[in-house]
C-alpha cells in the first residue's frame, strides 16, 4: 500500500464503518421480529456507532480547513447524538468487546449499571437511530471529500482474500467432533451434556442445512 495522507486513512476508516454498519442494519432490519436475532445484531450495531465516534474524534483532530470545519459542524448532531448515551462506550469496552470485563476497575462489568438506567439504547428504535446516525456521518463525509477518498482508494493494493478453516459440512463436524474428543479426554464432567450439544447443534444442525 502506498503512502496515505492522514486525511485519507479517516476517510478510509469511515468508508469501513459505514459499509460494516450498514450491513449490519439491513440484518438488523430483517430479522427485526426475531428476538435472539435482534439482541445479537442490535448489540453489534452499538459497536458500529462507537467505532464511528473514535473515527469522527481522530476526524476533529487533523489540521483544520474550511472543509473540514464544515464537515464537523455538520455531522455533529449525529455524533452528539450517539454521544448522548454516556454508558454507551464503557457499554462496548466491558460488555460487547471484551468478556464482561471491567479492566478499569480490575472486576467483573456491572450489567446492572447499564441496563437499570438510563444511560444506554435498549429499544429496537433507538439502536437502529444509533447505526443510522453512524452511517448517515459516514457517507456524508466521504462524499464531502470525494476527490481524497478516491485518492486513497486508488493506493490501496489490489488481492484476492484466502479461504481459510473449514470448507465443508464435513470438516466442519469433523473438527468440532475431534475438539469435543479432546476435551473429553481430559475432562469427563460435563460429558452428557457437551456430547448432545455436538449431536444437535453440530451434527443435527449441519445435516438439515444442507437438505433444505
Amino acid at each position: 500500500m502506498k503512502q496515505l495522507t492522514a486525511l485519507e486513512e479517516i476517510l478510509l476508516r469511515f468508508a469501513g464503518v459505514k459499509s460494516i454498519t450498514e450491513s449490519t442494519i439491513r440484518t438488523f432490519k430483517r430479522h427485526i421480529h426475531n428476538e435472539e436475532s435482534r439482541f445479537v445484531i442490535g448489540n453489534y450495531l452499538l459497536v458500529n456507532a462507537r467505532s464511528f465516534i473514535e473515527v469522527f474524534d481522530a476526524f476533529k483532530k487533523l489540521p483544520r480547513t474550511a472543509e473540514i470545519d464544515l464537515a464537523i459542524i455538520a455531522n455533529e448532531p449525529f455524533a452528539q447524538k450517539i454521544q448522548s448515551w454516556n454508558g454507551l462506550r464503557d457499554l462496548r469496552n466491558q460488555v460487547l468487546a471484551h468478556g464482561f470485563d471491567d479492566r478499569k476497575n480490575d472486576t467483573i462489568a456491572n450489567i446492572e449499571r447499564f441496563y437499570s438506567s438510563d444511560t444506554v439504547p435498549t429499544t429496537d428504535w433507538e439502536i437502529i437511530i444509533m447505526g443510522e446516525c453512524a452511517a448517515f456521518a459516514c457517507g456524508c463525509i466521504m462524499t464531502s471529500f470525494d476527490a481524497e477518498l478516491r485518492s486513497a482508494q486508488s493506493k490501496l493494493n489490489e488481492f484476492e482474500p484466502k479461504t481459510n478453516g473449514a470448507k465443508s459440512k464435513e470438516e466442519y463436524i469433523s473438527e468440532m467432533q475431534r475438539l469435543v474428543k479432546e476435551h473429553l479426554s481430559i475432562d469427563r464432567r460435563n460429558a452428557e451434556n457437551l456430547e448432545t450439544a455436538l449431536r444437535v447443534h453440530v451434527i443435527q444442525w449441519a445435516e438439515n442445512l444442507m437438505t433444505k
